[in-house]
């Protein structure tokens, strides 16, 4: 039991929820309000999509990127933990494959979202390429996949037609920056995060309210105030000097993306 308790710990359980909400949000864009309508088969449908997304390729993402993180050391632990590594390792691939070839069950669009999404776990993650190692490759590769192409992997789940005339690239472009924003406010010890922090996330707003006008959501631009309103809160508290030690990160941050979250699906309910 310690040894699966240690295992699943490395699958990140507590992103699963973030990863499926966001999934959930893209599938609420396509459909709108007629999903209020959907029978039990297809609600089944998406529910599977969202879980394969979130525990298969996110949690196996996560903890294939931890079974890679000792690669080109010079370690000294105990033969036990490299072999629990090497199983981390094989355990972390069998459940992306896996979640591949179920996403098979869903669409094709959705299949094409989760390859790209292996795509990018690997260049991510994967010697000998692996931009984790730098700011700039971490930030990128995580807001691609996290914040755009998990939204996208929500519309492609419909299969509703909706990519063509959607404007999709500035709902893409939008959780991106979104994404960017929660890493340097997470991040420590930077001078440059605060200007990038509200610098992508006004961009990150101007792009989902520009985008959910343009997609006939008269709801949308009003909707994200309220998020906006959590972000720029938190990002006062966050980067003010005389709040140092005082604020929650990972809720604040949380928190705020959910809110987003439910800001952009109730515009699209509300059209």
């Amino acid at each position: 039991m310690e040894i699966l308790a240690a295992l699943l710990r490395h699958f990140r359980p507590r992103l699963w929820f973030f990863a499926a909400a966001h999934c959930l949000t893209g599938i609420v864009a396509a459909q709108g309000a007629g999903i209020l309508q959907s029978d039990l088969w297809t609600w089944l449908q998406y529910a599977v999509a969202c879980g394969l997304w979130s525990v298969s390729l996110v949690g196996g993402g996560a903890a294939l990127c931890d079974a890679f993180a000792m690669y080109g050391q010079d370690t000294r632990e105990a033969d036990g933990y490299v072999t629990t590594r090497e199983r981390l390792g094989w355990i972390a691939l069998a459940t992306l494959l896996g979640g591949m070839a179920l996403s098979l069950l869903i669409s094709w669009s959705y299949w094409d979202a989760y390859r790209l999404g292996l795509l990018l776990l690997a260049v991510y993650a994967a010697p000998p390429v692996r931009l984790a190692r730098w700011a700039g490759g971490d930030f990128a590769l995580q807001g691609l996949g996290l914040g755009a192409l998990t939204f996208y992997a929500g519309i492609a789940a419909t299969e509703t037609g909706l990519l063509d005339g959607y404007p999709l690239p500035l709902f893409i472009a939008g959780f991106f920056l979104l994404f960017v924003a929660a890493k340097a406010f997470l991040r420590e010890g930077a001078k440059k995060s605060a200007w990038l922090y509200w610098t992508t996330l006004a961009g990150a707003f101007a792009c989902l309210s520009v985008g959910g006008v343009m997609a006939g959501e008269r709801w949308a631009a009003a909707l994200l105030v309220f998020p906006l309103g959590v972000w720029t809160v938190a990002g006062l508290d966050r980067f003010d000097a005389r709040a140092t030690g005082r604020f929650r990160g990972k809720t604040s941050v949380f928190g705020a993306w959910l809110l987003t979250d439910a800001a952009v699906a109730l515009a699209a309910l509300l059209t």
